[in-house]
């Protein structure tokens, strides 16, 4: 009996722990509805509450307004500071981090485009080892020192992109576009590559293209 009535009291506290918000706005709207039937008692006046009513109702539309905005705002306020926290995520050392930020901004559509958040991003040293990037919009972006291994860059936007001394060592390049990539010393072994791979030079790649031509290191 005993242990019962303590799995029903914490199952009790689970439930307003889980639900506290819930149960402070349904507190504060009761509170509210009790407030306005003491006013309208007390101010109903001669035309039985009409004017009290009115105002009332003009008062909570404004506040209603007001809230709406300020949650709004502070919405807004938290999806910047999410996002903010992806894009460091992306370029982070971490490998497990910057592939969940790829995923998740993947998942937010706004990895694909013109728009791509990525365009243009610092990416230094970024662990981007086996991640998906296929179509992704990574031209301009900063690259260096970056490890790329194995990574998933099909179709992947790379245009004027920096990838001095990154790893690119077994990553799927086929349809990915590399014009005016600078690479240094990247590392491109074992790459896979196919005829719609635009090399650095603009040109489409070829059985026999070498990569040194364009700095690359081959091992």
């Amino acid at each position: 009996m005993a242990q019962h009535e303590s799995e029903t009291m914490t199952h009790t506290r689970a439930i307003w722990r889980d639900y506290a918000r819930f149960y402070r706005v349904l507190g504060g709207i009761a509170l509210v509805l009790i407030g306005v039937g003491i006013g309208r008692i007390l101010f109903a006046g001669e035309d039985n509450g009409f004017s009290y009513s009115t105002n009332l109702y003009t008062e909570f539309v404004s506040i209603a307004v007001t809230i709406f905005i300020i949650d709004f705002l502070n919405r807004q306020r938290d999806e910047r500071r999410e996002i903010q926290r992806l894009l460091r995520d992306v370029g982070s050392q971490s490998n497990e981090a910057a592939r969940s930020a790829i995923h998740e901004l993947g998942q937010r559509d706004m990895l694909v485009g013109e728009n791509g958040i990525l365009k243009g991003a610092h990416l230094i040293f970024a662990n981007l080892q086996d991640a998906n990037l296929w179509s992704v919009n990574l031209s301009g972006a900063n690259l260096d020192n970056a490890n790329l291994e194995g990574a998933y860059l099909r179709k992947t936007d790379l245009r004027r992109a920096s990838l001095r001394r990154a790893n690119l060592q077994g990553a799927n390049l086929k349809g990915a576009n590399l014009e005016g990539i600078f690479m240094r010393q990247a590392r491109i072994a074992d790459v896979m590559c196919d005829s719609k791979t635009t090399l650095p030079d603009g040109t489409k790649w070829h059985a026999d293209v070498d990569w040194q031509e364009f700095g690359a290191t081959v091992r």
